[in-house]
Formats: C-alpha cells, sequence, structure tokens
C-alpha cells in the first residue's frame, strides 16, 4: 500500500471513530485526532447519573462507572404490584417499589356490596355517587332477619327465605384499625339456627378487645368528677388484676377477688382510655361501674357514673349485675363472645345506649330490669338460647326498633314502652305471656302467634293494656274459637283475627 493510500485509509477511518463516538452521544472536538479519541469516549458516560437499582432488573447499561447489570425490581404485568390500606376517611394507594408497564391494572378492593344501591342517595365515595334512598343503616334494606354490628349499625339483611339458603353466615365487620382494634369473633347465632329460622330475628356480632385487654374510655369534666371501677366480683382463682389509667397510675390487686374500689379522681380533666386485664390466670372476671348495690366501702355520685362513654371488653370479661346501671353516657359496648350477662339492671337506665348484643352463652334466662329506661337504645340481639327475660326486661325503652323474643316465657312489664315496632313475631314455642307484658305499646299493628300449635297461657288480663282498636292478634285459624274462649284472652276478643 503506498503513502498516499494509508493517509487517505486514516483519514477514512479518523472520520468513522468520530462518527461512532457522537452517534453513541459523546463529542468531537474540531481538529481532534486518533490521541483525542480515548478521551473522547470516555467522555460518552461521564455523565451518566443512573445507579444500578435504578436500571431495569437482568437490564445492562454503561454508566460513568462503566458497565453494569441493573437491580430494579420488574413488576410488568404484576396484579399485585399495589397495596393499600386506610388511614380514618382516606384510602391510600401504594404501588410497589419497582417498573411497571401498566399492562394491566391492579385490583386492590373487591367488595360485591360497594355499588350504587348501597350508599346513601347522592352522597359519593371514591366516584360512586349512592342512590339509596330507604331506611337502615349502611344503605342496607331492611328485612326480616337483621345482621347488626357491635354498636347497632345494621350491616346485612335477608328475607327469611333467603336466610334459610345461607351456605355461610356473612363476614362480620372489620374493626381492627379502629381507634380500640377488636377481633371479629362470631355472630351471635349458628349458620345451622339461621337455616331454621321461621320468624324474623335481630342477629349481633361480638368482638373481644385485640389486645385482650377491657378497655372503658371515660371524660373527666371536673375536677372532683373521678371514675370509680368496682373491680373483680365472685373471683375465687388466685390472679394478677391490673388496671392502667394511662396516666402512670397503675393499680395491682391478688388472690381471691370481690369487691374493691378505684377511684380515679386523680385523673385531669379530658378522655382517658382506662384499661383492665388479668395478668395470671384465665377465669372470668366480673365488672362493675359505679354501682351502688355491692358496694363495701362507699358509694358513686351520679357524675362519677357519667364520665363512662364507651366500654370494650377483653375475652375472659363478662357483666356482672349493675356494670352500668345508670352510666347515662355509655353509647357503646362491645362485648366479647361467650360472656354472661348475670344478675340484673345491667344497663337499666343507660340512657345513651345504643345498642347491646348478648353473646352464646350457656345462661338461657337473663335477669330483671337488664335494659329498662335505656331511651335511646334501638337494637337488643340476643342468642338462640335464652328461654325468657326477667320483669322489665326493656320497660320504657321508646326508641327500641328490633329485638329478638325469648323462647318461652314473656315475662310481666317485659315490653312496656316499646313502641317504635308494628309488627311483634312472637316465637310459637312461647307458652306463657304474664301481667303487662305489652303493656302501652301503642305502635304495634300486629302480634302474630301464628305460628303457635297451642294457646299460650295467658297470667293477667293486664298483657295487652292500651292496645289499640286496630291493634290484630293473629292466630292460627284452627285455634281462633280456643284462642278467644281461653282464660283472659276473650278480653281481648275484638282483637283476636284468624289467619
Amino acid at each position: 500500500m503506498t503513502t498516499t493510500e494509508i493517509i487517505t485509509a486514516l483519514q477514512a477511518a479518523k472520520i468513522d471513530i468520530a462518527a461512532a463516538i457522537i452517534a453513541k452521544g459523546g463529542t468531537v472536538a474540531a481538529g481532534d485526532g486518533f490521541s483525542d479519541f480515548a478521551a473522547d469516549i470516555a467522555g460518552i458516560s461521564s455523565d451518566a447519573t443512573a445507579v444500578q437499582a435504578e436500571i431495569l432488573n437482568g437490564k445492562t447499561a454503561y454508566i460513568a462507572s462503566g458497565k453494569t447489570t441493573g437491580s430494579m425490581p420488574n413488576n410488568a404485568g404484576n396484579v399485585n404490584a399495589v397495596s393499600y390500606h386506610r388511614d380514618g376517611t382516606s384510602l391510600h394507594i401504594v404501588p410497589a417499589q419497582g417498573y411497571t408497564d401498566g399492562s394491566d391494572d391492579a385490583t386492590v378492593i373487591t367488595d360485591s356490596d360497594f355499588v350504587n344501591t348501597n350508599i346513601k342517595k347522592d352522597v359519593s365515595l371514591f366516584g360512586l355517587t349512592g342512590t339509596y334512598e330507604g331506611s337502615g343503616g349502611g344503605g342496607v334494606v331492611e328485612k326480616d332477619v337483621n345482621f347488626y354490628d357491635y354498636d347497632g349499625t345494621l350491616v346485612y339483611s335477608y328475607t327469611i327465605a333467603e336466610a334459610n339458603a345461607l351456605s355461610a353466615l356473612p363476614a362480620l365487620p372489620d374493626h381492627s384499625g379502629d381507634a380500640i382494634p377488636l377481633t371479629g369473633q362470631e355472630w351471635n347465632y349458628t349458620l345451622a339456627q339461621v337455616n331454621a329460622l321461621d320468624m324474623s330475628a335481630a342477629i349481633g356480632a361480638n368482638y373481644c378487645t385485640t389486645d385482650n385487654k377491657t378497655h372503658f374510655i371515660v371524660e373527666i369534666t371536673e375536677a372532683s368528677g373521678g371514675f370509680i371501677i368496682v373491680s373483680p366480683r365472685n373471683q375465687t382463682t388466685a390472679n394478677t388484676l391490673t388496671i392502667d389509667y394511662g396516666n402512670g397510675d397503675v393499680y395491682t390487686s391478688t388472690g381471691s377477688l370481690n369487691v374493691e374500689f378505684v377511684n380515679t379522681n386523680e385523673l385531669s380533666l379530658g378522655i382517658h382510655d382506662i384499661t383492665l386485664w388479668m395478668s395470671s390466670g384465665t377465669s372470668l372476671f366480673y365488672i362493675s361501674t359505679g354501682q351502688t348495690y355491692y358496694s363495701s366501702v362507699g358509694k358513686t355520685t351520679q357524675a362519677q357514673r357519667d364520665t363512662l362513654l364507651r366500654a370494650y371488653l377483653c375475652s375472659n370479661c363478662s357483666l356482672h349485675g349493675y356494670s352500668f346501671y345508670y352510666c347515662r353516657s355509655l353509647s357503646v359496648v362491645s362485648v366479647p363472645a361467650a360472656s354472661a350477662a348475670s344478675g340484673e339492671s345491667v344497663a337499666s337506665n343507660a340512657v345513651s345506649l345504643k345498642a347491646c348484643v348478648i353473646a352464646r352463652a350457656t345462661t338461657t334466662a337473663l335477669g330483671n330490669a337488664q335494659f329498662d329506661s335505656c331511651f335511646n337504645l334501638k337494637v337488643i340481639s340476643m342468642p338462640k338460647s335464652i328461654t325468657m327475660f326477667g320483669n322489665n326486661f326493656c320497660s320504657s325503652c321508646y326508641s327500641l326498633t328490633d329485638i329478638s323474643m325469648p323462647s318461652t316465657t314473656i315475662a310481666q312489664y317485659c315490653y312496656r314502652g316499646f313502641i317504635s315496632k308494628e309488627k311483634i313475631d312472637i316465637p310459637g314455642t312461647v307458652t306463657t305471656i304474664y301481667a303487662n307484658a305489652f303493656y302501652g305499646l301503642v305502635g304495634a299493628k300486629e302480634y302474630n302467634f301464628t305460628r303457635h300449635t297451642s294457646v299460650p297461657t295467658l297470667s293477667n288480663t293486664s298483657a295487652f293494656t292500651l292496645i289499640g282498636s286496630i291493634s290484630k292478634i293473629k292466630v292460627p285459624s284452627s285455634l281462633y274459637d280456643s284462642w278467644i274462649a281461653a282464660t283472659n284472652w276473650s278480653t281481648y276478643a275484638a282483637n283476636i283475627v284468624a289467619v
């Protein structure tokens, strides 16, 4: 090759190399020669700021530090790449770290109940505007078999036929993210009991505190107004009871526990979360708050009883007589599964209480005046096992709209003043109705006895005192003649109709 040919080839190579450098994003200054090309090549990636974690996993790149293989997670087409969590009234959508190509939607919430008809009319939830205009909590249309949350919110409702056809009980509402986290335990009816229903029923949800401590939420509004806890009664097993007032004040009692007063007069003004728990032992303990009947040390004041706002019970805690007696500010009680409600006047005159769910338990009878004069109580849900209520069980509960009936006996004054329900279903197993049982139920238009195969005993002519002229006592046509001729039933012959 001649000298001229060599020079021509070198000039062509110089042009090709310069073009290649420029094509890779580098720069070549005018007049740069072979001796400059190494620096020009090194400059190609000198301004590359990417790091390994910012390059897709498995992909190779040249950066300022040289050749590298990326480590960024590849979430292309991954429908689980998005997570979510609730915070108060907000829903937070959180994408996973890494790359997504947008080829598929990430489904984070699926709920068949999230439809227009279950949302209040003109209310928008996540862009879905409601159309529901009826009654019932949470947009649920009230039917015959109603499932209530512990606070009385109606969450599911079925006709009797729909309830009979259920293959599983509906899911319990989720309260794991509440200010006081609760663990759902069970409905107070079994699936078999729901499938066998032949009349309306109020079914409730039972919860235990997630930390398995009993929480009393109290509000101290005056310096002299403390809150008194009457600690476990009839506790014979050696245990350690701890009461933590949340202000550094901790009370501990060991051994055989009976009535003990713990006064919180030292609490500052404001709202406090008082917790109680058994440090050892698993026996049930019974709580009472502000009652006087079992007092051995002194008496509480009404102001002290009025400090209690809400109560959330642990799994080994049950209610004793007078537990929430005259606690007039108490609006919510969360009751755990298998807890007993023994004694009388458990929540009488708790005028702010909205609902109560009684758990499945071994007890078959509930004491006198359990909810007497609970003026704002709307729902009482009790298990199928309850055969009778005590006298004045829920008398003067003027707001009561739903309650399950006992299976055998309706005590005297049991439903006095229960005026908010038009149709009252009486179980076919009820055998005895005592004096003034339905006294003053002026709103009731129908008493349904059509499931009976024999005439129940009416102990006194006062059972339906103040029954309206339009109110009907519906009985099976096959029993009509026997019914109107039976002792004391003849008083209501004008109201009795054959069906």
